[in-house]
């Protein structure tokens, strides 16, 4: 070690440093200030809302209640259904394969699945914490795992939920942390015991200082559930006593002490219970009723003012518009659901920051030593999911010329839209791409206004010959097209009525064992099984698309039958022959049945879940009969298989698809050194910006190409062909960009 006393200034750091040092406060003097007393928490004014008795409280509020389960499962759904992963710290090889470990751990390792773990843990949102204990276990047999750890694997055989019902005690470190968390079961499964701390994990809500135990999200809705069940009782009450007048007795002079007296007395009292349903009277004895007024609607509207506080505090005012009065335009709606989602995300940010701190952590550490930097568990698809605003948003600010078109930005859209990342190849062309002029008044827009003019001239020029090719081509590509796009649709409606049937049926045996008034709660229930089938389905069809779009490339190309490329032999396809065949895609085709398959899986079974949920919640108010019902919902699944949208999907996937797959041949080497130019092909264009693209020749290398290849829009039916002979053709000087800005305006895919 060098001597620093010896240079001046070193030495004068060295000196700051040690000052600094000593100035340093290390050891805590003041504590949390958390009330607790013999590891029991004493932090609530209330003190039946302490300990499990609060626990036991919340429980049977969220069972007897439909209102209060409507809201907790608005909150938590959400979460379940959003796109849960985990993401590596770098592109080291090294940090990837920690990546993928976690991703198995989490995912794959344990006795539940992560659905039922978070599922486990939203149940913070009750209680106000959730508790878990940590149990390993050794893997010295699993391939995956050894390729990737290099000896037996530290897993977790299961991430266990401990009830808030059977927490007795938190016993804390002077620091703060858990020292030992005391559990008593009774049961089958009775458990009287301690469980060290450093096993435990606890998602709190809302905590405060050292208060494991947070706020529960029900805590402010005691009083309104209270009240309403107060409300409740009292309607009961009072429908029944006034269902029926107070009838009144009248006895005659001189029987006023007389055993028949008792005797009458009973006999009223014996009609008003309803244990009698008519009364003898003798000779000289009357009877008369006297109605009571009972004004129901006042005591409803007390129980309706408690169920919209109680939305307001749980999930703020998103779900109170329409009701009430509160109606209003767009943005309002927008504002409230903004607030709405925000209260959503932070929920799913409580376990995601646990897991990332202890649980990723551990096991990494476990496997392959302490590390700098490691995985973390993300979420997507609550609050920002990307819609048409964000759209909007960036085109005006791009053509504002606020944005500039970076790899960032680049990135960012991709990911928000759920499109697949470029390929090193596209990322090196991207800086070319983006010298796109834009279609906004720009000097370098008008310096080419002369070139474009003489473009849209050779294109209006098209001979008659080449007219004539282009439709020949285009027929049978359309038909061929066509084809497949039936095939996609019959595979759509077939296997999602089965699977909607399903669904169906179980709701109908949910109605028949669920009270009146408690089957619109069922509405939270309508839920799509078995999408991952239903993925594999799909890709299976959309590689056939994929193999009919490469031998339409094959026949156009000559030897085209000979040039070594992916194909699918034999005419049928067989489920187990998916994975093989889609690894040894070209990256393009791939990505997109990727993409596709994702966004028709998720959508469609969002798009028929919401159909099915308002025909239901429609029709149990409507009707009591649950064969009425049924048939209601079978004929929403009907509308939305026979409608538009499934048809459009088929279409639009087959032809991305098809066009794609045809692409990728063209640029596999032995074709394309073969091709001098491609052409865009449509003889009847409809589209404007068919219509503006219809005849384009264009360089085979054209790095503007990859934005403006078909299809462009709904139905379209435009292609890229290859020209393997320009002859006196010539190459449009402004490739295949677009001449204006309908043209790209009109561009909806």
């Amino acid at each position: 070690m060098s001597d620093m006393s010896k240079v001046p200034h070193l030495r004068l750091q060295e000196e700051e440093s040690k000052e600094a040092i000593g100035a340093m406060h290390r050891m805590a003097t003041g504590t949390s200030g958390t009330r607790i007393f013999s590891a029991r928490y004493d932090e609530e004014f209330l003190g039946r809302l302490n300990g499990t008795e609060k626990a036991d409280l919340y429980d049977k509020m969220l069972r007897s209640d439909g209102q209060l389960n409507m809201l907790y499962t608005a909150r938590k759904n959400p979460i379940l259904s959003a796109n849960w992963f985990v993401e590596s710290a770098s592109d080291d090889p090294e940090h990837v394969k920690h990546q993928k470990f976690a991703e198995y751990v989490l995912f794959r390792g344990m006795q539940k699945s992560f659905r039922e773990f978070l599922d486990d843990i939203l149940s913070f949102i009750i209680h106000g914490y959730s508790v878990f204990e940590r149990i390993h276990q050794v893997v010295d047999d699993d391939p995956f795992l050894q390729e990737l750890v290099g000896k037996p694997a530290v897993i977790y055989r299961n991430i266990a939920w401990r009830s808030q019902r059977t927490i007795e005690e938190f016993e804390l470190n002077r620091d703060g942390s858990i020292k030992r968390i005391f559990q008593q079961a009774d049961g089958d499964l009775e458990a009287f015991t301690d469980i060290d701390g450093k096993w435990i994990n606890v998602f709190s809500l809302g905590k405060l200082g050292d208060n494991y135990e947070g706020i529960s999200a029900f805590r402010p809705l005691v009083g309104n559930w209270e009240r309403k069940q107060i409300f409740n009782k009292l309607l009961a009450i009072g429908i029944e006593r006034y269902a029926v007048g107070t009838p009144i007795g009248t006895i005659p002079a001189g029987k006023e002490n007389s055993p028949e007296k008792d005797v009458f007395a009973e006999i009223l009292q014996k009609f008003t219970s309803h244990e009698k349903a008519f009364i003898l009277k003798p000779a000289g004895w009357d009877l008369d009723y006297t109605k009571n007024a009972f004004d129901a609607s006042k005591v409803i509207d007390a129980i309706s003012a408690e169920n919209l506080e109680m939305a307001k505090s749980f999930v703020a005012p998103h779900l109170e518009l329409g009701t009430g009065g509160n109606t209003g335009a767009f943005a309002l709606a927008t504002d409230f659901s903004d607030q709405f989602l925000s209260i959503i995300q932070n929920d799913a940010e409580i376990p995601r920051r646990e897991i990332n701190k202890v649980i990723i952590k551990e096991i990494i550490d476990f496997n392959f030593g302490k590390q700098s930097v490691y995985p973390e568990l993300k979420v997507s698809g609550i609050n920002d999911k990307a819609g048409k605003e964000l759209a909007d948003i960036i085109k005006s600010l791009g053509q504002a010329r606020v944005l500039t078109p970076t790899t960032s930005l680049e990135n960012f859209v991709r990911d928000q839209y759920k499109l697949p990342q470029l390929s090193e190849q596209e990322e090196e062309m991207l800086p070319n791409v983006r010298k796109v002029p834009e279609v906004v008044e720009t000097a370098e827009a008008l310096a080419n206004a002369a070139a474009l003019a003489e473009a849209s001239k050779k294109k209006d020029n098209l001979t008659k010959f080449q007219l004539a090719d282009m439709r020949k081509t285009n027929a049978v590509l359309n038909k061929t097209l066509k084809e497949d796009s039936k095939e996609l649709r019959a595979l759509m409606q077939k296997e999602l009525g089965k699977r909607a049937d399903k669904m169906i049926d179980s709701l109908g045996n949910k109605l028949r064992k669920t009270t009146l008034s408690r089957r619109r709660s069922l509405v939270n229930q309508v839920e799509m099984k078995g999408q991952k089938d239903y993925r594999d389905k799909l890709t299976a069809q959309l590689l056939g698309t994929a193999n009919t779009g490469v031998n339409t490339a094959r026949r156009e190309t000559p030897g085209g039958s000979k040039i070594k490329f992916w194909e699918i032999s034999g005419k049928r396809l067989k489920l187990d022959e998916i994975d093989d065949l889609f690894k040894n895609l070209p990256p393009n085709t791939r990505n997109m049945i990727r993409t596709e398959v994702s966004l028709l899986a998720g959508s469609q079974d969002a798009d028929l879940e919401k159909q099915i949920r308002f025909a239901l919640a429609g029709s149990v108010d409507t009707t009591q009969d649950v064969e009425v019902i049924l048939k209601d919902l079978r004929d929403a699944k009907e509308t939305y298989l026979l409608g538009p949208s499934v048809a459009a999907a088929a279409g639009n996937s087959t032809a991305k698809v098809m066009n794609t797959a045809r692409m990728d041949f063209f640029q596999a080497p032995d074709v394309l050194e073969e091709i001098e130019a491609l052409q865009f092909t449509n003889p009847d264009p409809q589209a404007p910006i068919c219509v503006d693209l219809a005849g384009r020749i264009f360089a085979k290398d054209d790095p503007i190409a990859q934005q403006f290849l078909p299809p462009l829009h709904f139905n379209c039916k435009s292609f890229i062909v290859p020209i393997f002979e320009l002859g006196k053709r010539e190459i449009d000087p402004i490739g295949l960009q677009p001449s204006n800005r309908k043209a790209i305006e009109s561009i909806n895919l």
